[in-house]
């Protein structure tokens, strides 16, 4: 007996097989991976940031790039995107800056910012900071390339504060000194410029003499003897100006009168003589026990 088969049985057979192409383009456009871990790198980031030292530490990761938006931790590769949040502190991302890739990866502050260190008219903690303003400008809330391992850094630096007094000799009538003695210290170690800035005698016009000196955590004094030898034309007249320089910064200023003859005149007190390097930025916090500022830095 012949057995045909039925007349629609091709319809059949063809919309089999539509549905099994469509099946397989399904099945080959499904993740075949996981998507990067989001949560463990911002669980990386936050240990950093927590660490009371200045902690470091890396995550190996499969993400192909990554972004830091505020808060926001976003990493991505081909099989999606996954985002996590920091639940405190801020971190910059510094991929693409040598020197800030650099400290990120274990080299200290101060041998990427030696020169500026060695430099009395540049501020060091001002570099650093311009540094991560610019990088964060260009990274913040932008994908960059993540080639495998994530890096973290906590670097403390300190901005400087002096404390700066002058006491003019006492000699003569009181009108004139004829040396000044300075006594300065600071939080660390850092140059400090002091101006004298008067009319000195059988001159008309004011000038101004420079002293740098080195000040540290230790009370240090420098002695700026105006007069020489037996000639009394060396001495410097009442009213004159004190200026104080700090990384190129001025901080403070005060005005030496007549009054002052013989005794020692603060110039620069508690709170006058601080660079406030932080003002504006929100991707830095300051110890209140240690007087350091504290950043954290990402490098993808």
């Amino acid at each position: 007996m012949d057995l045909e088969a039925p007349a629609d049985a091709w319809y059949v057979w063809f919309a089999v097989s539509i549905v099994t192409i469509a099946m397989v383009g399904i099945a080959l456009g499904l993740p075949t991976g996981p998507p990067p871990d989001a949560n463990e790198a911002a669980n990386t980031i936050e240990r950093t940031t927590g660490g009371a030292y200045e902690t470091s530490s890396a995550y190996e990761h499969d993400a192909d790039e990554m972004k830091i938006d505020g808060p926001t931790v976003s990493l991505r590769n081909e099989h999606g995107t996954a985002h996590s949040s920091l639940s405190y502190g801020a971190v910059v991302p510094v991929t693409g800056n040598e020197r800030l890739e650099n400290i990120t990866s274990g080299t200290s502050f101060e041998t990427e910012y030696a020169e500026e260190i060695s430099d009395p008219s540049i501020g060091a903690t001002e570099a650093f900071f311009d540094d991560i303003e610019n990088v964060r400008a260009d990274n913040a809330g932008k994908w960059i390339s993540a080639p495998g391992e994530m890096q973290v850094q906590a670097v403390s630096t300190v901005s400087p504060s002096v404390d700066v007094s002058v006491e003019p000799e006492e000699w003569g009538r009181g009108d004139t000194t004829r040396s000044l003695e300075f006594s300065y210290e600071a939080n660390t170690e850092t140059q400090v410029q002091i101006e004298t800035m008067g009319v000195f005698w059988a001159e008309d016009e004011p000038r101004t003499e420079k002293q740098l000196v080195e000040a540290d955590e230790s009370s240090s004094t420098s002695q700026y003897d105006i007069y020489e030898g037996d000639s009394a034309q060396n001495q410097l007249h009442y009213p004159f100006d004190i200026d104080v320089t700090v990384e190129g910064k001025h901080v403070c200023q005060e005005t030496i009168t007549e009054a002052d003859h013989g005794e020692q005149v603060t110039v620069c007190g508690e709170n006058e003589g601080n660079i406030d390097a932080t003002e504006g930025v929100d991707w830095v916090q300051l110890d209140d026990e240690t007087g350091k500022y504290r950043v954290t830095l990402v490098d993808s």
